[in-house]
């Protein structure tokens, strides 16, 4: 349910063209992984989060990947969860409401009530079978159902992917079992060569993630709240906490099918107001695994978000939505804390210049803007080097 003043503004001009008079950037796949390997501040990969949606195209929809080559980004990034029969599903939340129609009362989810009437539209995919969600339409991020069917996730891949082979699939995997669940669905579908598996690196380990994978290209994330969990559990030959999270997060790297980490690094110091990339640093807890990471030469990558929600009459508030389909919260609302490496005292990845000064791969909310802004700065001087 998040439109950006942006998206607003560019909807009916970019609703008056169709598709077949946009042409999608010719980019390689391929070349595109390969370049994510590697810190290049002349080429930032650009990755559009959860698609480019709008009024009547909602998020994670066959609709959204499409409207992606309208930004002429090269990646996509697609959030998969499982339902009550295990099926993966193209959905950002853990709840049904604020993303379709399903309704208990025949009133539709309003991510604006707390009403305990309201939650009853509002179910936990987790707990829905195949049968009933098959039977829902997506709403639009102004809340609106739209005629979008809500597809399994390999349904909607197989037909995205017949007319959308330029991009790079970026799923954004939210339980153990279904890391091997869409590595399998991407073996079936033949899409080897242009998607990755994203995942928190809690949920599995360094030792034991490739019998998940099967060798596919994947992201592991690391947060501030996930570093006193590794430091306890993990390389306990290490004397000090930040060794043991290096440690861990280099076994990562050595791993067959590592593309870059995403990092949750929140904090960040420097210019932002130049014309050219220097001077911006990483600040924060996340400060000594970035070191140990740049050091060895292994590639970090980040999410820049941007107001999901302006208020608006009937919606009140300006903010995020929470993984329940709430709205709305503050970014800073959702800082961490390490007892080991301190805590997440602001969060400055909506600050798009300086996330592409320190990350090689940004997954951005408004993904238009961040490539404009890499282009202003010199960070898609290599263009050419990911195009067939």
């Amino acid at each position: 349910m998040r439109l950006s003043k942006f998206r607003l503004a560019v909807l009916f001009a970019a609703t008056a063209l169709s598709s077949a008079a946009i042409a999608a950037t010719n980019y390689s796949p391929a070349k595109v992984i390969q370049a994510m390997k590697k810190d290049n501040a002349r080429l930032r990969i650009i990755a559009e989060h959860r698609g480019y949606f709008h009024q009547d195209c909602p998020e994670n929809s066959i609709c959204s990947v499409e409207e992606t080559t309208r930004e002429g980004v090269e990646a996509v990034e697609i959030d998969v969860r499982e339902s009550g029969d295990g099926t993966l599903w193209p959905i950002h939340d853990t709840t049904l409401g604020r993303m379709t129609n399903y309704s208990l009362n025949g009133r539709l989810f309003d991510p604006y009530s707390t009403s305990q009437e309201n939650e009853y539209s509002n179910p936990e995919i987790s707990r829905v079978r195949d049968g009933l969600l098959e039977k829902l339409k997506l709403r639009d991020p102004l809340g609106a159902v739209t005629n979008y069917d809500f597809l399994p996730l390999e349904t909607m891949m197989h037909k995205v992917d017949q007319w959308n082979r330029n991009l790079v699939y970026i799923f954004d995997i939210k339980t153990k079992s279904g890391i091997s669940k869409t590595a399998d669905m991407i073996r079936r579908l033949g899409i080897q060569d242009r998607s990755i598996l994203k995942f928190n690196s809690n949920l599995t380990t360094p030792s034991s993630v490739r019998a998940l994978t099967g060798g596919l290209y994947f992201v592991p994330v690391i947060g501030t709240g996930s570093l006193d969990y590794i430091a306890d559990h993990f390389h306990q030959e290490k004397s000090s906490p930040a060794d043991r999270v290096g440690a861990y997060a280099l076994d990562y790297a050595h791993t067959a099918g590592f593309v870059y980490f995403e990092l949750r690094n929140k904090m960040l110091r420097g210019n932002t107001s130049g014309s050219n990339l220097d001077g911006v640093y990483f600040d924060g807890p996340m400060l000594k695994l970035d070191s140990i990471l740049a050091f060895s030469g292994v590639p970090i990558g980040g999410f820049s978000p941007q107001v999901e929600h302006y208020g608006r009459n009937g919606q009140p508030g300006t903010g995020y939505y929470s993984v329940d389909g709430h709205c709305c919260t503050p970014l800073e609302a959702r800082l961490d804390s390490s007892r080991y490496f301190g805590n997440d005292t602001r969060d400055d990845r909506s600050n798009t210049h300086q996330m592409i000064a320190v990350n090689q791969v940004i997954i951005a909310e408004r993904a238009g803007d961040a490539l404009a802004e890499a282009r202003r700065t010199g960070a898609r001087a290599d263009q050419n080097s990911i195009l067939y």
